[in-house]
């Protein structure tokens, strides 16, 4: 998932909300991004880190990926961050 702002590396095992956006139309593709404001507290994610995939990795560049877990789910362990 990417984050809708900078990355700071010490929001790492913090977490953060989901961002929805509509989807572009005719391709229909999400525009779901990870909030930049993260905290120690329960949040529907948790941030993992950074992608292994070199082409998206580049926290500088618009569109970088994120490693997350949903962390407010059923089977998720719902703990706070950090």
């Amino acid at each position: 998932m990417s984050a809708d702002t900078a990355f700071n590396q010490n929001e790492v095992g913090g977490c953060a909300d989901q961002v929805v956006s509509a989807g572009s139309s005719p391709l229909f593709i999400s525009k779901s991004k990870i909030s930049a404001t993260t905290s120690a507290s329960i949040a529907q994610l948790k941030i993992l880190g950074v992608s292994r995939d070199p082409d998206h990795s580049d926290t500088t560049a618009e569109g970088f990926a994120l490693r997350i877990i949903i962390n407010e789910h059923i089977l998720g362990n719902n703990v706070a961050g950090i």
